[in-house]
């Protein structure tokens, strides 16, 4: 009887750690996106100062992001987004920031997809 209340018990730590990385990674995804389309949208009014602040605090919270995230994520799927987000701040002032900018929603989406429980996702 003991060995299944310490399966249980394991089992029940293993679901709910499952769970938190999934909301937490969910939560962080949004706060990059969140980012993204403000530099988008700042380059479309040809605000570049502005557009270069966000691009700065994009990378800061992608740096925050992926010092804990590769515990959790794959590194390759991280790599990607990690080149782009350092390019971005030099790429403020140049018309290949919103290019860039798409790369890195799809790439950030993509993780967001793959680490949410989806029955493909588990198989």
């Amino acid at each position: 009887m003991t060995r299944i209340k310490i399966s249980a018990c394991i089992l029940l730590t293993l679901i709910c750690i499952s769970i938190f990385s999934g909301i937490w990674v969910n939560k962080q995804c949004d706060l990059l996106l969140e980012c993204i389309f403000e530099i988008q949208d700042l380059c479309v009014e040809n605000k570049t100062d502005s557009a270069n602040e966000y691009c700065v605090i994009l990378e800061k919270n992608w740096n925050n992001f992926r010092k804990k995230a590769c515990i959790l994520i794959r590194s390759e799927k991280l790599d990607d987004a990690e080149e782009i987000c350092s390019e971005l701040p030099c790429l403020a002032d140049s018309a290949e920031i919103f290019v860039s900018a798409e790369k890195l929603k799809h790439i950030i989406r993509n993780i967001e997809e793959s680490e949410s429980p989806y029955i493909v996702n588990i198989l």
